[in-house]
Parts: structure tokens; C-alpha cells; sequence
């Protein structure tokens, strides 16, 4: 299926064939203009095909400085599968035998698009999410996973800890940066979703219950942040630690 690489007799301007690469909806090429087709400028009439996919959108880019190319996008939908698509570019009436080589491209967009929770030391939390596949390829949902928390100021105040502090023969400031990096940090947090359902196919949705366990890192009154990753989603995760230790600071507060 892939076009023949020999010149058509409409196509004077051009050096066939063509390639592009790229994510569906970042397809993109360069064909070098000869002078009988200097006259293709951006914005020229253009149009694409390819078999098996859909093109959604095609754009010319002309290239300055006198260079003999033009620099083409084509976009075809977000859920085309990877493979080798023979098509068709047609700028100004001259006919250019392409190909599409898609590449894999997992995205998954997630709704709350962030979690914002307020959790005790040790406690489980569960929340209602849904998963909406936009890439291209089948996406696993794991059963289990770990992610870390940090305090949000934490990175700082260890860079700031080992600036200031001093060195000794025993403890060097890289020590002194982890040692206190270490105290800023939230502890793993156990993930779970319900059960395994296999991959999450492009195009379709899923709702999942994902349940949080804390770990006793957390100290009350601090924030930590971090996130729930899985193929093509990163779904940020802000803490805010509660309990004893918050509520008597918070009552030492307002009695001062």
C-alpha cells in the first residue's frame, strides 16, 4: 500500500514521496518547491487524504530566507491507530503522493482534572473519577500503584537548610539537603482502583473508584502535594494533613 516513489505527471514542484510523522494531530512535513511551483505561498489552497484515516485540518507554512520548502501539518483524528497511511496532498492543483506514519500517542483526560483533599495520618480516602481515552492506543488503568507526597515548600527550604547550614566532616551539605528534604516528605501513598477491567480502548470512557491510602508521615497542618500517574495522564493530588496536632494549633492561635 505504500505509493509508488516515482514522480506523477501532475506533480512539477514537488519530490515525491512524502512522509509524515508525527502524533495524529501533529503530522507533519516538509516538501521542497522547485521554481515552476514558487508561486505556493502559505495560506494556498490545500487539501489532504488518506486511506483508513480521516484529516481533520491541513496548514501550509512557507518557509523564509529563500528556502525552497514549505512546511506541512496535517491533523488527522486523535484516535487514528499507529500504522503507515497512503494518501494524497494537493496544494494549488499539483498532486503529492504522501504517506502517514503515526505514532502511538496515550493521552487520557480525567475528571475532577486534580484531587483537593483533606486527610488525617493514616486515613483512606476514595474518590469518583472518570477516564476519557483521547489517544490512540489502549491505556491500562492499574490495579495497584504508589505515588510520593512532598511538602510544598519543602524542596526550598532543604536547598535554603544546606546553604546556610555548616558542614561538618561527618555530615556535608548534600547531607544536610536530604536529611531535611527527607522531613518534608509525605510518605508513599497506596492506590487502588476497584478491579482490574482490562485497557481502557481510544475514544471510551470509564468510571473508576480510586482509593488513597496515607501514611503516617503526614504531619497535621502541613500541605504536600503530588499525583496519581498512569499512561498519558498525570492527575495531580494536593493534601492537606488535619487532625490533633492542626486543631491545637489552631486553638493556641486564637487564644494568643
Amino acid at each position: 500500500m505504500t505509493p509508488s516513489t516515482g514522480r506523477m505527471s501532475n506533480t512539477p514542484g514537488f519530490a515525491p514521496p512524502t512522509a509524515f510523522r508525527g502524533a495524529p494531530r501533529q503530522l507533519t512535513s516538509s516538501l521542497t518547491i522547485e521554481p515552476r511551483a514558487a508561486e505556493v505561498r502559505a495560506g494556498s489552497r490545500v487539501t489532504a487524504t488518506l486511506q483508513g484515516a480521516e484529516v481533520q485540518a491541513v496548514t501550509v507554512f512557507r518557509s523564509g530566507g529563500g528556502h525552497p520548502e514549505v512546511r506541512v501539518s496535517l491533523q488527522a483524528r486523535p484516535t487514528t491507530a499507529p500504522g503507515r497511511y497512503p494518501g494524497s496532498l494537493e496544494i494549488d492543483g499539483l498532486t503529492v503522493p504522501i504517506v502517514a506514519e503515526v505514532e502511538p500517542s496515550p493521552r487520557v483526560r480525567c475528571e475532577p482534572s486534580r484531587l483537593v483533599l483533606d486527610v488525617e495520618p493514616r486515613s483512606t480516602v476514595t474518590s469518583e473519577l472518570r477516564l476519557l481515552n483521547t489517544g490512540n492506543v489502549p491505556v491500562e488503568v492499574p490495579v495497584s500503584s504508589t505515588f510520593c507526597l512532598l511538602d510544598g515548600g519543602g524542596i526550598e527550604h532543604a536547598v535554603w537548610v544546606a546553604l546556610t547550614g555548616e558542614p561538618t566532616p561527618d555530615k556535608q551539605r548534600i547531607d544536610l539537603l536530604l536529611d531535611d528534604l527527607a522531613e518534608s516528605h509525605g510518605g508513599l501513598v497506596r492506590a487502588r482502583t476497584a478491579k482490574r477491567q482490562g485497557p481502557l480502548p481510544p475514544g471510551e470512557a470509564r468510571d473508576v473508584h480510586l482509593t488513597l491510602r496515607f501514611s503516617e508521615r503526614l504531619r497535621p497542618g502541613r500541605r504536600y502535594a503530588g499525583a496519581w500517574d498512569l499512561e498519558g495522564l498525570r492527575l495531580p493530588v494536593r493534601v492537606s494533613a488535619v487532625g490533633p496536632a492542626a486543631g491545637a494549633n489552631e486553638r493556641e492561635t486564637e487564644d494568643a
